[in-house]
């Protein structure tokens, strides 16, 4: 666990987070965004779009992997 988690705090998603799941910079990551976006209810965006609007719901890493888990888009 990371020391700003342990602490309370909420890492947010990088771009290089979002390549790492396959939201970006890859072959289907607008359809993979799209997906995850709508799971969470934050509106569909571009790469830097999403992780302005992550960061605006307060949605962090962990649980945008956890949805990326549970919508099946993780980049295999």
């Amino acid at each position: 666990m990371a020391e700003t988690e342990a602490r309370g705090e909420v890492r947010f998603a990088s771009m290089s987070d979002l390549r790492e799941l396959g939201l970006a910079g890859c072959g289907g990551a607008a359809e993979k965004r799209a997906a995850v976006c709508k799971s969470l209810g934050i509106g569909y965006g571009n790469a830097s779009a999403m992780i302005k609007k992550l960061k605006g719901f307060g949605i962090g890493i962990d649980e945008l992997r956890e949805e990326v888990e549970k919508s099946g888009t993780h980049k295999r």
